[in-house]
């Protein structure tokens, strides 16, 4: 484009009044303002996804235990109440240890449905009506606020996810609060350390965080990659 704008600018300096068309540099206007805009957005981009990545760090250890088996889930629970010097086991016959085993059983469900919605998130594809709306604003010459645009779209495809989303975190709220009162009831009151049924709840809640701000990464970048090829074309 620079070269095009400085040809153009020696031409019209040597012919004067009979080089009649546009000048490039109005006609380049409208690209250099977009692609300002598109560099901006992917700064932004990167700073979210190195803030994706930190938030990952933070929670990776837990993450790699929610991984695991139920054996492996029990197992490490009752380590680390073990290592916080309770003396009450999860395999205890009392009326409370059971209520607190079956609320993990919930747990070990919620993570499977939260894996559905990931996958759902996953297979989620750019709306048509997106494209379109490219297209049309595209051809009329138009200035496309891409990221106000996409949003707009990927909201309405996201609706129907959206319920599902909401229904899962209040089941989660509802477990951790129920997990909460029966862990302290069961194995006392514990305010200098944290207990692993909580550090592991604030994990899936990280997690199920994480991948609904992925998925919108991704629709986000397949979105901008789209335009950037136009522009590059």
């Amino acid at each position: 484009r620079d070269e095009e704008e400085k040809t153009d600018n020696d031409l019209r300096e040597k012919y004067g009044v009979k080089w009649n068309r546009q000048q490039s540099s109005k006609l380049n206007s409208g690209w250099r303002a977009e692609i300002v805009k598109h560099r901006q957005l992917l700064e932004q981009a990167s700073q979210t996804d190195k803030g994706l990545k930190e938030r990952f760090s933070v929670q990776e250890a837990s993450f790699g235990h929610l991984s695991g088996s139920e054996s492996e889930l029990r197992e490490y629970v009752t380590s680390e109440m073990e290592k916080q010097g309770s003396s009450v086991a999860l395999g205890g016959s009392s009326s409370k240890a059971k209520a607190l085993r079956d609320l993990c059983n919930q747990v070990d469900t919620m993570k499977k449905e939260r894996v559905d919605l990931q996958k759902q998130l996953e297979q989620m594809k750019l709306p048509e009506s997106l494209t379109k709306e490219f297209l049309k604003i595209y051809q009329k010459g138009g200035t496309i606020d891409a990221q106000s645009l996409a949003t707009e779209h990927v909201n309405k495809a996201l609706e129907s996810v959206r319920d599902c989303v909401r229904e899962s975190l209040d089941k989660q709220k509802s477990l951790l609060k129920g997990i909460e009162s029966l862990h302290e009831s069961v194995f006392g009151k514990k305010k200098e350390v944290a207990s692993a049924l909580t550090t592991l709840l604030m994990a899936a809640e990280a997690y199920d965080q994480l991948c609904q701000d992925v998925g919108q990464g991704i629709t986000f970048y397949a979105d901008l990659t789209g335009i950037l090829v136009k522009f590059q074309n």
